[in-house]
């Protein structure tokens, strides 16, 4: 939302963006957090407030994440860890200076 879009829509619903239709409430109130009004401060908080109120399932988030996380844990790598590691990385440097 621009800034004349977000003036044009002030004039025609008010200042309360609480008010204003559903569409346009969303993007104003990003406008508003993103823009630094004065009351940016209050139009973050009523963002977060309503992501609060989103339904969702954080079990089943939580598994996602988890099966994510484990996944990128097995994947096989082509270079040893131990190569990567800052002990292996001086055991490197070492055999490079003694050769």
């Amino acid at each position: 939302m621009t800034r004349e879009e977000f003036e044009k829509n002030r004039r025609r619903f008010g200042d309360d963006i609480d008010a204003w239709p559903a569409p346009l409430r969303g993007p104003a109130l990003a406008f508003m957090a993103l823009d630094g009004d004065a009351g940016a401060d209050g139009a973050l908080d009523r963002l977060v407030r309503q992501a609060a109120l989103v339904e969702g399932d954080d079990r089943a988030l939580a598994r996602k994440v988890m099966a994510r996380i484990d996944h990128g844990a097995t994947r096989p790598s082509l270079v040893p860890r131990f190569l990567v590691a800052p002990a292996g990385i001086a055991a490197c440097a070492a055999a490079l200076l003694v050769t």
